[in-house]
């Protein structure tokens, strides 16, 4: 149960979580590094309705709501209670799934 619940918060799928600790417990000391720079990227973190303003932008258009839920579906997010924060990184992962995703489709139509 608890591990569920971590794995949900940090938006991993259950390899990414089992890989992270292994490392953590195998290199103790680069991990602690890694999490050190991990925190320092919290400032750059944005909400979906930042992400999309950001992204119309740049002549991609998106909603808020279409961000939230490919977010959830490809696990990529930080959540702590209700509130959502999006990486660059996670940002940039979704379009990648998503794109594979239609790439996929294209090929089977």
């Amino acid at each position: 149960m608890c591990t569920f619940v971590l794995i949900v918060q940090l938006g991993l799928d259950e390899k990414q979580f089992w890989l992270e600790l292994c490392d953590w417990v195998e290199k103790p000391e680069e991990s602690w590094h890694k999490e050190a720079n991990q925190v320092n990227t919290l400032d750059e973190m944005l909400t979906p309705e930042e992400w999309c303003r950001k992204l119309s932008k740049l002549g991609a258009s998106v909603s808020p709501r279409a961000l939230r839920s490919k977010a959830r579906e490809h696990g990529q997010f930080y959540s702590l209670g209700r509130a959502m924060l999006l990486s660059a990184g996670h940002v940039e992962t979704i379009m990648k799934l998503d794109a594979a995703g239609t790439q996929q489709t294209r090929q089977r139509g």
